[in-house]
């Protein structure tokens, strides 16, 4: 499904440019052509006898990532993408628990390859590092496998093994077709791709451009100087549509200093985190006449809904949902009422979300993938107001970090393995005074740890985005606990939120 549409836009665009990164530009011919080669690659070092087969994508922020997303979709293998920047024992975990038959990549040194050789004895390692993106691999091409299985998403899980996302070919071609249509995106347009493939953001983003016709301009904001030059990236490669978590949003509007200089943008499209009213009125000061478009989704069901901001009281709200599900309001008597029913007016409980077609993804857990469910509950907490449905707060310890979802019971497990002095920790998401999320681990010990020594041992096991901003020191039995002997999370958020510095 999702190869047909792109042939088809390779059809109508064949030497148009269909990715940019710097000065690379690769055409939807080159585009098509490439897959096709590493898609034959693929198929060639298999093992025979796999009837199902899974790769994982260990790359930079490059255009040869997308073109081995591509190619994995030829083969229709199943892909799960690895962040480059994550520690050998993540990577570890992720082979062994996401069941990885063949890693590509162009980033393993040759110390690691033979590492992982060692411990995974069945696993294919290939490197492109010299695989030649403008080489004519038009092949004949021959499937051998059949997988509807687009990807599995890696994500934080509570204990301490990744919680993978599935997403079926059906739902990606559904939610990219309504994004489409709901902000009228055409061949003409130039989109950013700011997220790497281990974020749920860069599906909508690529499979945006390639189904439309667009552009897809590549920024890696692990460089600084990517992110200081960002103003005149934009008027140079001409961007239409801005696709950011709310964090780099807001980061940006900090360093830019003229006012409405971006003539060729449309609209700054916001998802991944909650947007905040600074980040409205801010934008309103720099940019009057560029809209902001606040998409709201879940790893499980990347666009449920959206809508334009025009005015600062519709911060918070969710928007209309699409067609494919209806929008329900659980109570805390356990009740499950829709969102239009006269029984949820004024009330704040957990947003359920009933699903009138098979695109909510599913789990892979214990070397299966569970079956999708109809009905998905969020854990995000709402209220029913007269203008709309407005995000409250979380029901239970995940959080995001600059649209990454974190369980936070991860970390808390990562510093006790490292740290057995510790006897008690918890580890909540507090904020800045700029209203950005900061996280915060409170320990009961009586070693004095700082956040440099924690974070040298975390850095070890977790992403980087998942490293603490400060530390806490409670003495022992000071941390505030519930009646059943469990440690209160909220008294202590309460605690942390009292705090005048911003650095803890």
């Amino acid at each position: 499904m999702l190869i047909k549409e792109i042939e088809s836009t390779v059809k109508r665009f064949p030497d148009k440019a269909a990715l940019v990164d710097g000065e690379i530009v690769i055409t939807y011919r080159n585009l098509l052509n490439s897959s096709r080669g590493i898609a034959e690659l693929i198929t060639n070092t298999q093992y025979n006898k796999i009837v199902t087969f899974t790769c994982g994508l260990l790359f930079d922020h490059e255009v040869t990532s997308i073109i081995a997303m591509i190619g994995c979709l030829y083969a229709e293998c199943t892909y799960i993408p690895i962040e480059k920047g994550d520690p050998i024992a993540k990577i570890e975990k992720i082979i062994l628990t996401a069941n990885l038959d063949m890693i590509l990549t162009n980033q393993l040194s040759e110390e690691n390859t033979n590492y992982f050789n060692k411990i995974f004895p069945k696993l294919i390692i290939v490197d492109l590092a010299t695989f030649d993106l403008f080489k004519n691999h038009d092949i004949s091409f021959k499937k051998s496998l059949n997988c509807e299985e687009v990807y599995r998403l890696p994500t934080s899980g509570s204990t301490g093994h990744p919680k993978y996302v599935c997403q079926t070919s059906f739902a990606v071609d559904y939610y990219v077709k309504e994004y489409i249509k709901n902000l009228h995106i055409t061949a003409n347009d130039r989109l950013t791709l700011f997220s790497t493939l281990s974020h749920d953001a860069s599906v909508v983003d690529i499979y945006t451009s390639l189904y439309s016709g667009a552009t897809l301009y590549l920024c890696d904001l692990k460089n600084m100087k990517n992110i200081m030059l960002l103003d005149r990236w934009l008027k140079k490669n001409k961007i239409t549509i801005w696709h950011s978590v709310p964090t780099f949003f807001r980061y940006f509007l900090r360093i830019h200093q003229k006012k409405n200089q971006l003539n060729h943008l449309k609209v700054f499209v916001l998802g991944g985190e909650a947007v905040l009213k600074h980040d409205y009125l801010k934008a309103a000061e720099l940019f009057p006449a560029k809209p902001i478009y606040a998409l709201y989704g879940q790893t499980e069901s990347s666009y449920c809904s959206g809508q334009y901001l025009t005015h600062v009281d519709q911060v918070g709200c969710l928007g209309i949902a699409n067609r494919c599900l209806d929008y329900r309001l659980k109570l805390e008597n356990g009740e499950i009422y829709p969102v239009e029913n006269y029984h949820t007016k004024g009330k704040i409980g957990e947003l359920v979300l009933d699903y009138k077609i098979p695109v909510v993804g599913s789990y892979f857990k214990n070397n299966q993938r569970a079956e999708p469910k109809s009905i998905y509950s969020t854990g995000d907490i709402i209220e029913v107001r007269e203008a709309g449905l407005y995000y409250i707060e979380r029901k239970d310890t995940q959080v995001k970090v600059r649209g990454h979802r974190v369980q936070l019971a991860e970390i808390e497990s990562a510093i006790l393995s490292f740290f057995p002095n510790i006897k008690e920790v918890i580890v909540i998401q507090s904020k800045r005074s700029s209203g950005e999320p900061k996280i915060i681990a409170c320990i009961e010990s009586t070693i004095e740890y700082n956040c440099v020594d924690i974070n040298e041992k975390l850095n070890k096991v977790l992403s980087s985005y998942m490293l603490l901003d400060g530390v806490y020191l409670f003495d022992y039995g000071e941390l505030p606990k519930k009646n059943t002997g469990k440690l209160d999370r909220k008294k202590v958020s309460k605690i942390i939120c009292n705090l005048k510095n911003d650095v803890v």
